[in-house]
This record gives C-alpha cells, structure tokens and sequence, in this order.
C-alpha cells in the first residue's frame, strides 16, 4: 500500500508510526522497520509504551511488557531512526515503585544518546490521587 501511494503521489509525504498512531512494541521487527523506512518521509517512529512496570502493564491490559519496549527500541535505534516513547503516569493501580520503573525507562541508554528514547508525550492522569503520583514531583 506504502509502494502504491508513493509511486502513484511522488510528492506525497507520508508519515508512519507518529503520535498519536505510534507503533504497538510487540510488532516490532527488524525487517519491517527497514521496509517501511524508505517509503515514508518521517525519521523516527513512536513506540507506545505506555509504562515501565509489568505490573501496571498487566493491570491496563496491554499485550506487551517491558521487554518488547526495550526490544522494539533497540532495533528501530539499530536502523538509525529516532524512538520517542509514549508513556503515561497515573494509571489504575499505579504506585511510587511503578512511577520510578517508568521513569527510568526514559533514560538514555547505549553510545548516541541524541538518538535515544525520550518521552516526548507524556500522559499524566489528575484525577489519579494515588500515591504513586507524587513520584512525579
């Protein structure tokens, strides 16, 4: 479809896996990401991560874990390709801990940091008053 679109519309830029249709982390794979790359005009795709805990994963009912974030981000960063991570703070049953695990997920990590995961959409909850909130301050 990608092809279709660029081939019929060469001037087309099309954007894929940007906020707020960022790219779900346990479909991820290398050889999607380097088919998808030369067809579209943006350079970096967003990972909806959404948190750092299993826990809270789980509790939201998302498919993925902590583990494909850290996978799908190391092989969209090993294309050379941005990853801006979507997380949100003040889930259902979120807690202090979680909050941290979160936080830390958003730390560069590896040699080029400029092209690391940064939480450039952050999602933060008020009418969440658990104590996992204030965490955040």
């Amino acid at each position: 479809m990608l092809e279709a679109a660029r081939a019929r519309y060469p001037a087309l830029r099309i954007n894929f896996g940007i906020f707020p249709c960022e790219v779900r982390p346990e479909y991820v794979r290398r050889d999607l990401v380097r088919a998808v790359r030369p067809l579209v005009t943006n350079r970096y795709l967003a990972v909806g991560g959404q948190s750092g805990s299993d826990r809270v994963l789980a509790l939201v009912r998302r498919v993925h874990t902590v583990a494909d974030i850290l996978r799908a981000t190391e092989i969209i960063l090993g294309e050379d390709i941005a990853v801006p991570l979507d997380i949100m703070f003040g889930l259902p049953g979120e807690t202090a801990d979680d909050v941290c695990l979160t936080r830390h997920l958003r730390r560069p990590r590896g040699r080029n940091r400029s092209q690391q995961p940064r939480a450039v959409h952050v999602h933060r909850f008020p009418q969440s008053k658990q104590a996992g909130m204030l965490a955040l301050r």
